[in-house]
């Protein structure tokens, strides 16, 4: 899929930028916050991170700032006569004193390195993380200043390091006028991450795949496949997320490190859920490649991004097994009753909940003993879940992710169950129970 997304209207550029780009108020209120803060702090600020290399997306949680430091504050450092506790607690006291006569509240406190604004009656998850820099009098090559910030060890002892954030602000927009596609392939991924670091059925392992290292992975690929479309670097970052968790491959510009040298701290189980995720995405990315409509287009790439996870992925295969078998049926019990709903089908109204458990037919059943392990898929469909980010897709073991599901997203949704051989890694037992949710349910979250 070379040069099929050129168009700026084209379908995948527009569901990136409708689905997963900083809303027209996010930014604004961004503008905003950013325009009083610069008017409260002395010496000068700017915007880091990713919302300065227009790679952030929706919802944004945070606003990075680099406040570089008075002259004064400076001289003090270097004498010894101010250190960073001070800088921090007299930044915190500043701030909540001009929010109080700005008739704002805020809850400002002290972090290691940075000090961390959170506003009290903003909507959301937001906060403005501030870090206090030092300018150096060295440059890139882009001609912008390098600053030193501050890195606090266990002992609790401050080191000033080095750092460009200009340069990556300058080469992300190098990159971005190279493939235009850059900013949007990242933002892509990286709402793909996130629903995979917000996953909750694995147990307490962690995806640990950092958002700045996957935004490098994005600039390298274009560096290399310029012309190549948003969908095309996307299979290229699936097909080899293994090396990028392997070997480390992107120097800092400032420091002698690497950017990625976090995955030398990952343990084999962390690597291997970053590796099943990209199985995952690779089964979605075949299906791109075969379908013509740009409605079943777009809703293949809401189920990539929301993380939908297939039994192959895992390692089973399921082509013995691919319709449902006759012995072999989900019962959904609603409402506690004790009636089996065994039709394959069920309706729900609204604040209905409902339980699903795996059943054969006779309790003596020759594939049923060669079965390990049962896995329950739930998977959401419609506009309600669409728009809320809740299509799903989890596999979880012996039981649906919710032991109890409720009636939430009206129109059809799936809970299919797997029975697995794990000697022959086949799946021995397959069954599927549509439930059909009333239309008139209010939507607010599971089913």
């Amino acid at each position: 899929m070379i040069n099929s997304e050129k168009k700026a209207g084209n379908p995948i550029s527009l569901f990136v930028r409708d689905f997963h780009s900083p809303t027209k108020e996010e930014k604004i209120f961004v503008q905003q916050e950013y325009e009083r803060l610069s008017k409260i702090l002395e010496g000068k600020i700017f915007q880091s991170g990713s919302y300065a290399r227009f790679t952030a997306i929706t919802p944004l949680n945070d606003l990075d700032v680099i406040w570089v430091l008075p002259e004064e504050s400076k001289r003090q450092i270097s004498s010894g006569d101010l250190n960073l506790n001070n800088i921090l607690n007299d930044l915190v006291e500043k701030l909540e004193a001009e929010y109080k006569i700005l008739g704002i509240k805020i809850k400002a406190k002290t972090q290691t390195r940075s000090v961390k604004i959170e506003f009290v009656d903003k909507e959301g998850d937001f906060k403005i993380d501030i870090v206090p820099a030092r300018e150096l009098e060295q440059f890139n090559e882009f001609g912008k200043p390098i600053y030193a910030i501050p890195e606090v060890n266990l002992q609790n002892d401050v080191k000033w390091i080095k750092t460009d954030p200009w340069g990556y602000i300058e080469l992300a927009k190098i990159i971005n006028e190279e493939s235009s596609n850059f900013r949007k392939t990242a933002k892509l991924l990286k709402a793909w991450r996130n629903s995979w670091k917000n996953k909750r059925n694995f147990k307490g392992i962690e995806f640990k795949l950092k958002s700045f290292h996957l935004e490098l992975i994005v600039q390298k690929l274009i560096s290399e496949n310029s012309e190549m479309d948003i969908s095309g670097l996307a299979e290229l970052f699936f097909r080899n997320i293994n090396g990028f968790i392997s070997v480390r491959q992107f120097p800092d510009r400032a420091r002698n490190k690497y950017v990625d040298d976090y995955i030398d701290e990952l343990n084999e189980n962390e690597k291997k859920l970053i590796r099943l995720a990209a199985r995952c995405a690779l089964v979605l990315v075949e299906q791109i490649k075969k379908v013509e409509g740009e409605k079943e287009l777009i809703g293949i790439f809401h189920r990539l991004v929301s993380g939908e996870e297939f039994i192959e992925a895992y390692g089973y295969s399921s082509a013995i097994n691919r319709l449902t078998s006759p012995m072999f049926y989900i019962a959904a019990i609603k409402n506690e009753e004790s009636e089996d709903y065994k039709s394959g089908i069920v309706r729900l109204n609204k604040n209905d909940k409902i339980k699903f458990k795996a059943k054969f037919l006779s309790p003596v059943n020759h594939t049923k003993s060669k079965i390990t392990k049962y896995f329950y898929k739930v998977t959401n469909t419609g506009e309600q879940a669409t728009r809320a980010k809740q299509l799903r897709g989890e596999i979880n073991r012996n039981n649906t992710l919710n032991l109890t599901e409720s009636a939430v997203f009206r129109g059809s949704h799936f809970v299919e169950c797997f029975g697995v051989d794990d000697q022959t890694r086949n799946v021995l037992a397959y069954a599927i129970c549509t439930v059909v949710i009333d239309e008139n349910v209010i939507t607010k979250q599971s089913l």
